[in-house]
C-alpha cells in the first residue's frame, strides 16, 4: 500500500511538471510600464513567460488615444510568425498572429507608441486567446506615463532654479518627490537622484551645458 501511494505521488508530480511546462496553468503575456516624454516615441515589448505549445494568438489591446497613439504593431524577435492587425488611430487594436512552430522566447510583440498629452494611461488587454483556448491565457496590463520636461519637478511646465531647490529639499528630507516622479528629477540619467541633478539643472539654465545628460542621450 505504501509503495502504491508513493507511485501515485510520483505520477502526480510528473503531471504537474508537464502541465507547468506546457502552460496548463495559463501562459502570461505582460505589457510593461513605461515613461515617455511628450512628443517622443518608444517601443513597448510585450513579453511571454512561457511560449511552449503556443502557435497562434488573438488579442484586443485597448488604450486612451487622447494620451498616446499606437503607431505600429511589430512581431517580437522571438515570434517569427505571420501577423495582421487593425485599429490604428482608435482606442482598441485587434491583433491576430500564427506560426508553424511555437515562439522561441519571451520577446513576443512590440507596440510602437508616441506620447501625446501629459498624464497616465493604461495599456490593457481586453481579450487574449492562445491557440483555440488552450492553454489558458493570463496577462498583466501596463501603464504609460507621459511627462513633460526632465527636471520639472514642480510640474509647472518650465525648468527653473526652484526645481533644483526641490531636489535638494528632497535629499535632506524637507520635502518628498513622489516615487513615481523620481525619474523626472534624475536629469543625469544615472538611475539615482542626487545633488548632481540639481547642479546640472542650474548649469543648464545659465548655458554652461547645452542639454541635460538624460536628454542628450535621446
Amino acid at each position: 500500500m505504501k509503495a502504491h501511494r508513493i507511485l501515485q505521488i510520483a505520477i502526480l508530480l510528473v503531471g504537474l511538471i508537464v502541465a507547468s511546462a506546457y502552460g496548463a496553468f495559463g501562459q502570461e503575456l505582460t505589457i510593461p510600464d513605461a515613461q515617455i516624454q511628450a512628443g517622443a516615441t518608444d517601443t513597448l515589448v510585450l513579453s511571454l513567460d512561457n511560449p511552449a505549445g503556443i502557435t497562434s494568438a488573438s488579442m484586443e489591446i485597448g488604450y486612451d488615444s487622447s494620451r498616446v497613439t499606437v503607431l505600429d504593431v511589430l512581431l517580437g524577435d522571438d515570434a517569427p510568425w505571420t501577423m495582421f492587425f487593425n485599429g490604428l488611430g482608435s482606442d482598441e487594436i485587434s491583433v491576430v498572429m500564427a506560426g508553424a512552430e511555437p515562439a522561441t522566447g519571451s520577446n513576443f510583440l512590440k507596440l510602437v507608441v508616441s506620447a501625446d498629452s501629459l498624464g497616465d494611461t493604461d495599456i490593457i488587454l481586453n481579450s487574449l486567446v492562445w491557440n483555440e483556448g488552450s492553454p489558458a491565457a493570463s496577462w498583466v496590463n501596463g501603464t504609460v506615463t507621459v511627462f513633460g520636461l526632465y527636471g520639472d519637478v514642480s510640474g509647472d511646465g518650465t525648468l527653473s532654479p526652484f526645481d533644483a531647490s526641490l531636489i535638494l529639499q528632497h535629499l535632506v528630507g524637507l520635502s518628498e518627490i513622489p516615487t513615481d516622479q523620481l525619474f523626472i528629477a534624475d536629469v543625469s540619467g544615472d538611475g539615482t537622484v542626487s545633488a548632481l541633478d540639481a547642479s546640472l539643472i542650474l548649469q543648464h539654465l545659465v548655458g554652461l551645458i547645452e542639454c541635460l545628460p538624460v536628454e542628450c542621450e535621446l
